[in-house]
């Protein structure tokens, strides 16, 4: 595989894996979610009237950014925190890691 095929294939695992494993935030937390994509990015944002954050799961494939995040970001003063990340080089083509970035998240989440 070349690393344009490679890169098409991470993307496409990206967006199927995020679904399966963030569904939790639909089906439990009645999270809405949308979806964006361009070049260099892949980029889900959910929101919910319960909670006063949003939350935006990124993956960027541009050289000099992280890979992927879970942000948070305040609906009030419009601060941002990372809660998560893992570098671009450290993530497998089927993107299994975001797994247990979910199980991570869903512990976070019951702070809440």
């Amino acid at each position: 595989m070349n690393a344009g095929e490679i890169y098409i294939l991470k993307r496409e695992n990206f967006v199927k894996k995020v679904k399966l494993y963030f569904d939790f935030l639909i089906s439990e937390y009645q999270f809405e979610c949308t979806y964006q994509k361009n070049e260099l990015s892949d980029e889900f944002e959910f929101t919910c009237d319960k909670f006063d954050f949003k939350v935006v799961l990124l993956n960027a494939y541009h050289p000099l950014d992280y890979g992927f995040e879970i942000n948070l970001i305040n609906l009030k003063t419009k601060s941002e925190e990372m809660i998560y990340y893992l570098l671009k080089e450290n993530q497998d083509i089927e993107q299994e890691y975001l797994k247990q970035a979910a199980e991570f998240f869903k512990i976070y989440l019951k702070r809440f």
